[in-house]
């Protein structure tokens, strides 16, 4: 038989001599508008989610100044290091932005990433460390269910093997800085110009044809005419935007200006998707 005392020990011995001297940091930072259902979510690579008042972290940092509403969601990365050393601020930024970007990719929702970070070295107080930067997010919170984890975990995999450079990097930041606006007259231009790029409509012949391409990649056979129809609608709401004239209702009849928006953003978000994955 297995001799599993004996396996137990000698791997007790290993382990504490591979770690006798390593130093367990850690370095957070919060993500307002995200909502999870989990009290915490391990995505590989030391990085986490975990439930704003499930954090190890500073109680000022955890709760509210007025002690109002709920704590916001953490990401957190941990990782075994060298005595004297600390998880560098700039990796665990790279790390989390990453996250933010798979996050708003997964679904829609108003997830941003805040400041600072907080940064802890073994049983140290916890400093504050620069990443981050103004939460800057619209819309309604963004939501994980228990049942969404493995999606969440195999869309991030997928991610991670993508190599996003030229035009979908560029379509990509543009999405991005569409999702960071306070406005969503603002962020209707963002989600337009990435869509041009994707799908190469630089031309007067490209935006001609867009709300035709957008309609035949994203909507079933017998949806694509609406669907071209209010691509169009989209085009209109941003030439009334940046003052092209005539009244909103000349422009796109009955439709929610705000609904468009939303609409165009979800399909530039599955496109994204799509290219990238």
């Amino acid at each position: 038989g297995f001799p599993e005392e004996r396996f137990e020990r000698l791997y007790r011995e290993v382990e504490t001599t591979l770690y006798r001297d390593a130093v367990h940091t850690r370095v957070l930072a919060p993500l307002p508008g995200v909502v999870l259902e989990p009290e915490r979510v391990e995505l590989g690579g030391g990085l986490s989610l975990v439930r704003g008042e499930r954090a190890d972290a500073p109680p000022e940092v955890v709760w509210p100044e007025d002690g109002e509403g709920e704590p916001a969601a953490r990401c957190v990365l941990e990782r075994d290091v060298a005595p004297g050393e600390q998880l560098p601020a700039a990796e665990a930024e790279e790390r989390f932005r990453g996250l933010v970007t798979a996050l708003r990719l997964f679904k829609p929702g108003a997830v941003s990433l805040g400041a600072p970070g907080w940064r802890r070295a073994g049983d140290g107080r916890w400093a504050a460390v620069a990443l981050g930067g103004p939460a800057t997010a619209r819309g309604a919170a963004w939501t994980l269910s228990a049942g969404e984890v493995e999606e969440l975990r195999e869309f991030l995999a997928a991610l991670d093997e993508a190599a996003a450079a030229g035009t979908v990097a560029w379509a990509l930041a543009r999405f991005e800085m569409g999702c960071e606006r306070d406005h969503d007259s603002e962020a209707l231009s963002d989600y337009l110009l990435a869509l041009r790029a994707l799908l190469d409509a630089t031309s007067d012949a490209g935006e001609a044809s867009l709300a035709l391409r957008v309609a035949a990649l994203c909507a079933e056979e017998g949806r694509r005419r609406a669907m071209q129809r209010r691509v169009e609608a989209t085009l209109s709401l941003e030439r009334f935007v940046m003052g092209g004239g005539g009244s909103l209702a000349e422009r796109i009849g009955s439709e929610s200006p705000r609904e468009l928006v939303a609409e165009i953003e979800r399909d530039l978000r599955a496109l994204l998707r799509d290219v990238l994955c």
